[in-house]
């Protein structure tokens, strides 16, 4: 086991690390790049397939409205039109008068119909690559929220999105995304949410960016308690303990919903949640109680076609809200320390209404959790990676800044982890574009979907071992890019979309993948995170933990050669779950693609 090899560097690596923290402040003053390079030049990599090529240079995609006028889009340009009951605008493109130079498209909508119409650029979107949109734009006529997104048309998800309030003066329009899916079309949007008043748009560029999505960091990054987590369904029919450093239990599944607790107006059933608190503190965890899924006695929509009930509906009223949240906190106030705002609001099955109403119940849920414990956390609002428009818009609304922690569900889909970190980058733009500052990011949910699409979801042992060594894999580049939680669905998980469970049919024992994630969760939990990087398509996290020194590592694709740094001389290494290391031979290591690599230093 890893928590019991032993660490004693050398004379050489003492040196060597004094003089890399030498080198590295001088650095500092230089170039934070220059010297996380110079840190690893000793290091290299053969690699079939190299997963994304780096390059600093951004390449020019479209740039700037030529000067004309005339009916219709600029060039390059076309206006995106759906719905049975057609939408109405206008657009038009004006050449600015001298001595200004370029054009101006005018775009408004008139009446809206069934659907939307909306202003679109298309371009060739790659996987892995940064792009970024720069524009002005203003509303001569009065204000306008307007919304600028980069959106692909695979699925229609969205991987970059600002929300702004245009007015009469020029505004500098900015944004960006990772795109998280294989190379496809794409396109970049103007979106408006008011009709009349016209939007003008000048210039508009967009750039691409060839840069790693773990790119070398050199700052330190603490793995709290708080990060594993776990849903546990099944509680009273079971009493187990999961282990495993769980430090947070999330009740959602739980028969905890507020249609669950008050069926009736007044009529509340705690059973559940007394039993789940109780059994959370016993072991003393900290519980995420996820607030939300409206009774149908509350609801403003009360035969809505939901996931649960009525439960998608916003209230009829938000003193009912009001009184809900108030009611939890004097129960629990004491117990519960975060609170989660919903649960997955950017999907119509749990929710029918706005970001911005969203956002409204974000500030009475604050004022009621916070008048009676200082210390809880706010956490939302729990959207999945196609929420990047909505979690734009809940934060353009200025309640929004009562949600202390921005958290997001992740699902492992068709084996593949490829898009975690453009997801995170994501999450991070639009934080960014709101400038909340540096938020914690918590993964209130996260497991694995069926790796095939067939219904059967039979799968072989390869698939199997696949599916395992990416959850493992999602774990480390979560915890490398600085994410405070990660709380798995679920305990007791065992349906045919979702075939890896931690536990046993006993609910007692781990499984075999138990059993390896336990060795993930050994050595990460109360770790350090010193550096991440990707070269040349293998991943490296490097660590420190009970003042030992870890280097953990995998290719993304095929078997790699790495030749190592002059200065890493592994005491032991360990291939998990599977996978021949090979011999470590004249500085280079075999590292297999079916495992993740920890060497002890």
């Amino acid at each position: 086991m890893l928590q019991n090899l032993g660490f004693s560097p050398s004379p050489s690596l003492r040196f060597g690390v004094i003089f890399s923290a030498f080198f590295c402040i001088l650095c500092f003053f230089l170039s934070h790049v220059q010297c996380a390079a110079a840190d690893n030049s000793n290091s290299s990599v053969q690699n079939q397939t190299a997963s994304i090529e780096v390059s600093s240079n951004p390449r020019v995609v479209f740039s700037d409205i030529e000067e004309a006028t005339h009916d219709g889009p600029a060039r390059g340009w076309s206006v995106i039109a759906w719905g049975g009951v057609p939408t109405k605008y206008a657009i038009k493109t004006i050449k600015l008068p001298s001595p200004a130079s370029g054009s101006v498209q005018v775009f408004s909508i008139i009446a809206r119909g069934s659907g939307n119409a909306e202003l679109a650029h298309a371009f060739a979107a790659k996987f892995g690559r940064r792009y970024s949109f720069r524009a002005r734009a203003r509303a001569p006529n009065g204000a306008v929220t307007a919304t600028f997104a980069l959106q692909g048309t695979r699925g229609y998800q969205y991987f970059g999105s600002t929300t702004v309030t245009l007015g009469r003066k020029w505004q500098d329009i900015y944004v960006e995304g990772r795109s998280p899916f294989a190379d496809q079309a794409a396109n970049i949007k103007l979106m408006l949410t008011q009709s009349a008043n016209p939007v003008e748009l000048a210039g508009g560029s967009l750039r691409e960016v060839n840069l790693p999505p773990l790119t070398y960091s050199n700052s330190l990054l603490s793995v709290p308690p708080t990060f594993f987590g776990m849903t546990i369904n099944k509680l009273g029919f079971h009493n187990n303990w999961p282990g495993l450093h769980t430090g947070v239990i999330r009740l959602w599944d739980t028969g905890t919903r507020w249609m669950d607790l008050e069926p009736a107006p007044n009529e509340w059933d705690f059973k559940r949640a007394d039993y789940y608190v109780k059994y959370a503190r016993q072991h003393n965890a900290d519980i995420i109680f996820t607030l939300g899924q409206t009774p149908s006695w509350a609801a403003k929509y009360p035969h809505a076609a939901c996931t649960y009930g009525s439960g998608c509906s916003q209230p009829s009223d938000l003193r009912l809200w009001r009184a809900y949240v108030r009611k939890l906190v004097e129960r629990y106030g004491a117990q519960v320390r975060y609170w989660e705002l919903w649960n997955e609001p950017d999907y119509s099955g749990f929710w029918r209404g706005s970001p911005e109403m969203l956002a409204d119940m974000a500030k009475i849920a604050s004022e009621e959790i916070h008048a009676r414990n200082l210390n809880s956390v706010l956490i939302g609002p729990a959207i999945t990676p196609r929420g990047i428009n909505f979690l734009d818009r809940f934060l353009s609304h200025p309640q929004s800044k009562y949600l202390q922690y921005i958290s997001f569900h992740y699902y492992i889909n068709e084996n593949k982890i490829s898009d975690l970190l453009p997801i995170l980058d994501n999450v991070r733009s639009v934080i960014r574009g709101h400038e909340i500052g540096d938020i914690p990011i918590w993964i209130t949910e996260f497991g694995i979907n069926c790796p095939q699409r067939p219904a059967s979801c039979a799968k072989s042992t390869k698939e199997e071992q696949t599916a395992e060594l990416n959850i493992l894999k999602a774990i480390f580049l979560s915890a490398a890019k600085g994410v405070k939680n990660m709380s798995f669905y679920n305990w007791e998980r065992r349906l045919p979309q979702a075939p890896i469970s931690l536990s046993e049919p006993n609910y007692l024992s781990l499984s075999p993948v138990g059993q390896e994630y336990a060795k993930v969760v050994n050595l990460l939990s109360g770790s350090v995170i010193s550096k991440s990087y990707i070269e040349k398509g293998v991943y490296f996290i490097l660590l420190r933990k009970n003042k030992k020194n870890f280097v953990v590592m995998w290719p993304e694709f095929g078997d790699a050669i790495v030749k190592l740094p002059t200065n890493w001389r592994f005491r032991s290494l360990e291939a998990i779950p599977y996978g021949d290391l090979g011999d470590l031979k004249n500085g280079t290591l075999k590292v297999p693609n079916s495992a993740i690599v920890v060497g002890l230093l």
